[in-house]
């Protein structure tokens, strides 16, 4: 059973993004912490958000995984601004304890979510870098991926729940419908590109520069000091661009 203890991976955006590559690397991290505790069976529930959970690189994290560790996962999405899970929960009890306060920097809000709850055992705080952050663009390989075992072409944004077993490694099984009796299946082809000995790289090889705007925006509430003054070095050291570019407006990785 697992211990009701909610974990938070947070980062700034001059660290990574907020996509696909991100949420499989925070999950990574998960389940080797608690494979190393000695857990062996994983379940998951989210909402069906393509660009962030319900997408093929999530999915070959899970393959990967149960593979490397010998363990099983489960995960079933909700649909979406139609339910609520525990993840809700940690979010308004967060939010609340904002409320109250006035937060300048990544570090403070770090420090407020581990001391958000008033009750029971503090939330735990993972402080992200672009060291813990790999592309699983490696273990996707996008001809494999199209069609289930039986030829069928597979539609990734309909899916209400996968599983991975290190059991019966090299497959994917999945739902359409949560009562669906059986599942599809995927087999990914044993080949170098899909093996557990596949080597996962950095997503990032340098600090992601903020928008020029932003920081123009941020450099004029310093000097009015709307940003208190022992702020400003923080700021002033973030890594920016110096000319708009209007690709700069989505930090979101949609890619299914």
């Amino acid at each position: 059973m697992g211990k009701r203890k909610a974990v938070c991976y947070m980062w700034d955006e001059s660290v990574a993004k907020r996509g696909a590559n991100e949420v499989s690397s925070c999950l990574l991290d998960f389940v080797k912490a608690n494979v190393d505790q000695g857990a062996k069976e994983f379940r998951f529930w989210s909402d069906n958000c393509a660009g962030q959970n319900c997408n093929r690189f999530v999915f070959s994290l899970y393959v990967y995984a149960a593979k490397k560790f010998n363990i099983s996962i489960t995960h079933r999405f909700l649909q979406k601004g139609h339910t609520q899970n525990e993840g809700d929960s940690v979010h308004s009890v967060i939010e609340r304890a904002s409320q109250t306060r006035t937060i300048y920097t990544p570090h403070e809000w770090r420090l407020l979510v581990r001391w958000a709850k008033n009750e029971g055992e503090s939330y735990v705080v993972r402080n992200v870098t672009q060291n813990d952050v790999f592309d699983f663009k490696c273990l996707v390989n996008n001809k494999v991926w199209m069609k289930d075992i039986k030829g069928k072409k597979i539609n990734w944004s309909n899916i209400r729940e996968v599983h991975a077993d290190g059991s019966d490694p090299n497959k994917l099984f999945f739902k359409y419908d949560l009562t669906q009796p059986d599942y599809n299946i995927l087999v990914i082809r044993g080949n170098t590109r899909n093996s557990v000995q596949t080597e996962l790289k950095p997503a990032y090889s340098n600090p992601i520069m903020i928008p020029a705007a932003k920081y123009k925006d941020l450099m004029d509430m310093c000097r009015s000091e709307v940003i208190l003054l022992e702020y400003h070095p923080y700021f002033n050291s973030l890594p920016h661009h110096t000319t708009v570019d209007v690709s700069e407006e989505s930090d979101d990785d949609l890619s299914e």
